[in-house]
């Protein structure tokens, strides 16, 4: 059963900030670059990611865009959701069955 904090992520949701830290929790440079974009689509049962790098045109030296959808059901406890995506943009994306992100 779903508690009221899961209730309340039903809806759409614009993309603001994206963050991305290695596995020692040091913040490193998001791979979405400076101007992300994209948006998260949840029901009751589902939630869909997309986004992607937002910029109109990259410098010369950049490396290529990062682009990422995915969609499966999800948990959350308010603070974390974790998607288990049956479908998305990229098959690696599966190998780790249980995608938290931090909301």
């Amino acid at each position: 059963m779903r508690g009221i904090a899961m209730q309340s992520l039903v809806g759409i949701w614009k993309l603001v900030e994206a963050r991305a830290f290695d596995d020692a929790d040091h913040e490193v440079s998001s791979p979405l670059g400076p101007k992300p974009m994209g948006g998260l689509f949840v029901e009751a049962e589902r939630i869909m990611v997309i986004v992607g790098d937002g910029r109109v045109t990259l410098p010369p030296d950049a490396p290529k865009r990062a682009f990422l959808a995915y969609s499966g059901p999800y948990t959350s406890d308010g603070t974390r959701y974790v998607c288990h995506p049956d479908s998305g943009s990229n098959p690696e994306m599966f190998a780790d069955p249980n995608s938290s992100r931090s909301l």
